[in-house]
Parts: structure tokens; sequence; C-alpha cells
């Protein structure tokens, strides 16, 4: 799975510190920005859907109650400034709904 399937969840599980996080796989680069986080908010928004829909909890019924969090796996840095402010806007919007935002670069 990965960010270019916008419509699958690409994996689900529970830190130690018992926080249910959905993982974001991105592979691509940043050569195409404005396609790549079009893609990124497409999938983003297909995790906030699965949330909200509460299917969550019929795959896993262990997450009721727990603290939610979507994280994203980049291969690539993000380094502009486009890009750290459509990330900072999805974080301040899925705080709203109390879900945790987290971003990771892959060395």
């Amino acid at each position: 799975m990965s960010i270019i399937e916008t419509n699958v969840i690409d994996m689900v599980g529970t830190t130690f510190d018992g926080v249910v996080t959905l993982t974001i796989s991105d592979h691509l680069d940043w050569s195409e920005v404005g396609e790549h986080l079009l893609a990124l908010q497409q999938k983003i928004n297909t995790y906030i859907q699965y949330i909200e829909s509460r299917n969550i909890y019929e795959n896993l019924p262990s997450a009721k109650g727990k603290p939610l969090a979507i994280r994203v796996y980049f291969k690539y840095e993000p380094k502009d400034q486009m890009i750290f402010s459509f990330l900072n806007k999805v974080s301040a919007i899925l705080e709203e709904s109390n879900i945790i935002f987290q971003i990771e670069h892959i060395s």
C-alpha cells in the first residue's frame, strides 16, 4: 500500500503507550508538489472518514477509548514552506477532532 492508493488504509497498529496509529506510507518525491499534496490530502481524508464512520472500531474493537493518531512516513523529506503550511493546517484540523497528527522522515 502507498499514498497513491488514496482509498486504502495502509496500516493500523497500537503503540506501546496505547495510541492507535493509522499509518500512511508516502514514497513520492516532491518534484510535483501540487500533485503530491493532493494525493496526501485525499489519503488523509480517507483516514478521517475511516475514523469518523467508526469503521475503525468495527475492524479493531480494542481501539475504543484509546487515543487515535494519523502518522505519515515520508521517504523524501518535505522542505518547501507550502508543504509545511499544509501539514500545519492538517494538524490543527485533526487536533479539533482529538486526533494526533505525526510526521516522520525515513532516512
